[in-house]
Protein backbone atom coordinates (compact mmCIF):
# COMPACT_ATOMS: atom_id res chain seq x y z
CA UNK A 1 0.00 0.00 0.00
CA UNK A 2 2.85 2.58 1.18
CA UNK A 3 4.84 1.85 -2.77
CA UNK A 4 1.27 2.82 -4.26
CA UNK A 5 0.50 5.83 -1.95
CA UNK A 6 4.18 7.02 -2.75
CA UNK A 7 3.78 6.13 -6.41
CA UNK A 8 0.53 8.38 -6.73
CA UNK A 9 2.27 10.90 -4.54
CA UNK A 10 5.01 11.36 -7.21
CA UNK A 11 2.90 11.12 -10.16
CA UNK A 12 1.06 13.97 -8.80
CA UNK A 13 3.89 16.15 -8.24
CA UNK A 14 4.94 15.50 -11.69
CA UNK A 15 1.76 16.52 -12.64
CA UNK A 16 1.71 20.12 -11.26
CA UNK A 17 5.44 20.66 -12.58
CA UNK A 18 4.58 19.43 -15.34
CA UNK A 19 1.67 22.13 -16.32
CA UNK A 20 4.14 25.07 -14.67
CA UNK A 21 6.90 23.96 -17.25
CA UNK A 22 3.95 24.49 -19.68
CA UNK A 23 3.10 27.58 -18.61
CA UNK A 24 6.60 28.58 -18.84
CA UNK A 25 6.75 27.91 -21.99
CA UNK A 26 3.28 29.06 -23.33
CA UNK A 27 4.90 32.88 -21.63
CA UNK A 28 8.06 32.40 -23.81
CA UNK A 29 6.07 31.73 -26.50
CA UNK A 30 3.36 34.48 -25.93
CA UNK A 31 6.25 36.91 -25.60
CA UNK A 32 8.14 35.95 -28.59
CA UNK A 33 4.77 36.37 -30.46
CA UNK A 34 3.78 39.87 -28.97
CA UNK A 35 1.25 39.20 -26.46
CA UNK A 36 3.39 40.53 -23.24
CA UNK A 37 -0.13 40.76 -21.45
CA UNK A 38 -1.03 37.02 -22.00
CA UNK A 39 2.85 36.48 -20.98
CA UNK A 40 2.49 38.35 -17.93
CA UNK A 41 0.09 35.96 -16.94
CA UNK A 42 1.50 33.21 -17.42
CA UNK A 43 4.86 33.76 -15.75
CA UNK A 44 3.32 35.52 -12.94
CA UNK A 45 1.03 32.16 -12.54
CA UNK A 46 4.29 30.58 -12.41
CA UNK A 47 5.69 32.99 -9.99
CA UNK A 48 3.29 31.99 -7.83
CA UNK A 49 4.46 28.25 -7.46
CA UNK A 50 7.93 28.43 -7.86
CA UNK A 51 9.47 32.25 -7.32
CA UNK A 52 12.59 31.46 -6.68
CA UNK A 53 12.98 29.83 -10.54
CA UNK A 54 15.12 32.52 -11.66
CA UNK A 55 14.31 32.40 -15.59
CA UNK A 56 10.84 32.86 -14.96
CA UNK A 57 11.29 36.08 -13.28
CA UNK A 58 13.99 37.65 -16.20
CA UNK A 59 10.94 36.75 -18.41
CA UNK A 60 8.65 38.13 -16.38
CA UNK A 61 10.62 41.41 -16.30
CA UNK A 62 10.73 41.28 -19.92
CA UNK A 63 7.53 41.02 -20.72
CA UNK A 64 6.80 43.92 -18.12
CA UNK A 65 9.40 45.99 -19.56
CA UNK A 66 7.56 44.96 -23.27
CA UNK A 67 4.17 46.37 -21.77
CA UNK A 68 5.81 50.02 -20.23
CA UNK A 69 5.89 48.89 -16.86
CA UNK A 70 9.20 49.70 -15.86
CA UNK A 71 9.18 49.79 -12.01
CA UNK A 72 8.06 46.18 -11.58
CA UNK A 73 10.19 45.14 -14.19
CA UNK A 74 13.12 46.68 -12.73
CA UNK A 75 11.83 43.80 -9.53
CA UNK A 76 11.55 40.97 -11.65
CA UNK A 77 14.98 41.90 -13.22
CA UNK A 78 16.48 42.17 -9.25
CA UNK A 79 14.84 38.70 -8.70
CA UNK A 80 16.55 37.10 -11.56
CA UNK A 81 19.99 38.54 -10.49
CA UNK A 82 19.45 37.70 -7.08
CA UNK A 83 18.31 33.81 -7.48
CA UNK A 84 20.39 32.97 -10.34
CA UNK A 85 23.64 31.23 -10.14
CA UNK A 86 25.29 32.32 -13.46
CA UNK A 87 26.45 35.33 -13.74
CA UNK A 88 26.61 35.66 -17.55
CA UNK A 89 23.76 37.63 -18.75
CA UNK A 90 24.35 39.87 -15.50
CA UNK A 91 25.85 43.23 -17.28
CA UNK A 92 23.06 42.99 -20.02
CA UNK A 93 20.32 42.56 -16.84
CA UNK A 94 21.61 45.33 -15.20
CA UNK A 95 21.28 47.51 -18.22
CA UNK A 96 17.94 46.60 -18.73
CA UNK A 97 17.30 47.83 -14.52
CA UNK A 98 19.07 51.02 -15.69
CA UNK A 99 16.55 51.41 -18.57
CA UNK A 100 13.60 50.54 -16.48
CA UNK A 101 15.09 53.07 -14.14
CA UNK A 102 15.18 56.28 -16.64
CA UNK A 103 12.07 55.40 -18.16
CA UNK A 104 10.10 55.17 -14.83
CA UNK A 105 11.61 58.46 -14.12
CA UNK A 106 9.60 60.20 -17.60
Amino acid sequence: FAETSDRRILQARFEREELYFISFLKGVSLLRLGDEIGATASFRKVSQEYPTLAINHYYLGEALRKRGEYAPAKLEYKAYISLSRSGAAFAEVLEKIDECEARARR
